[in-house]
């Protein structure tokens, strides 16, 4: 018995560490392939399944590619110069791996269902990680471009338009943790809602452009046991806005912050509103064009 043993591990050996650090798709692959570069496979699913945690997966030839699960520290991206697209009626990437892995997702073009009803949204973050996002288009998504329910999210040189909410930022543990997200070099337009935050989260918008919108940031925890929301806005564009550039919603006790410089608000209803609590500091170097009704008041405060 303990022969056999030995030699059936002999066999599962080579199967356990067959895993490839760096596997590819392409519209002319094949998922029984063990997408490799020399031969891809169709789906990022069976790259996933092929690659070592911490490892690359890159999309080789323009086309489109069905959604996707990442449950695993890993790199997913298009090559320069490839356009890369997913379709979806459902989420287009879910990200939900255990533990503080680091997750990158480069140069993916992800577009929503015809029809406006459900939940989808481009990219969902369920897991404890750090996520970066950059390069990548997020359009026509009933949910939002890009959601985080949990960990730390980086949304980097993005386009997300046409969706119901561009960037939700939420917490499934309040009060256990704190979802961040930073967004940097990117355009958030013709969104229903902009940005959304809710309960423990913290938000960072520097060198953005948020435009076309019903509202552009609301800031609106509302959970139980009370907690906050805190958004850092600087060097950003605030234009077009229907209602509010910037709302502060607090509910049951929660606490909203702004902080906001050097950012120009510009052709909106109403620059900043905050007639529920909330708390807006300003660094004084604000511009404000053309809108219609003057920011509710904001508390000055020096540079630190």
């Amino acid at each position: 018995m303990r022969r056999i043993a030995v030699i059936a591990a002999l066999f599962l050996a080579p199967a356990a560490f067959a895993l490839n650090n760096r596997s590819a798709v392409s519209v002319t692959g094949l998922d029984s392939n063990p997408c490799t570069t020399a031969s891809p496979c169709r789906s990022f699913g069976a790259a996933i399944a092929a690659t070592a945690a911490d490892g690359e997966i890159i999309a080789m030839s323009s086309g489109g590619y069905g959604p996707f699960t990442i449950d695993k520290g890993i790199t997913v991206s298009g090559i320069p110069g490839v356009h890369a697209a997913i379709t979806t009626t459902g989420d287009g990437i879910y990200v939900n791996p255990a533990g503080a892995v680091n997750v990158i997702i480069r140069n993916l073009v992800m577009i929503g269902p015809p029809s406006t009803m459900g939940s989808s949204n481009g990219v969902r973050v369920d897991g404890h990680c750090h996520v970066h996002i950059t390069g990548c288009v997020l359009r026509g998504f009933p949910g939002s471009g890009v959601q985080a329910f949990a960990g730390t999210v980086s949304v980097d040189h993005c386009t997300i338009v046409a969706n119901s909410q561009g960037v939700g930022v939420g917490n499934f543990t309040p009060g256990v943790t704190t979802t961040i997200m930073t967004v940097t070099d990117s355009l958030i337009e013709g969104n229903d809602s902009g940005v959304s935050t809710g309960t423990d989260t913290k938000l960072t918008i520097s060198h953005s452009t948020i435009a076309l919108c019903s509202d552009g940031i609301d800031i609106a925890p509302q959970g139980t046991p009370a907690n906050s929301s805190t958004v850092v806005v600087e060097r950003s564009v605030i234009s077009g806005m229907i209602n509010s550039g910037i709302a502060l919603f607090p509910a049951n006790g929660n606490v909203a912050t702004l902080y906001v410089s050097d950012t120009l608000f510009e052709q909106t209803s109403k620059p900043v509103t905050n007639q529920s609590g909330g708390t807006v500091y300003s660094f004084g170097n604000n511009e404000m064009a053309n809108n219609l009704n003057p920011p509710d008041a904001m508390t000055p405060i020096a540079s630190k």
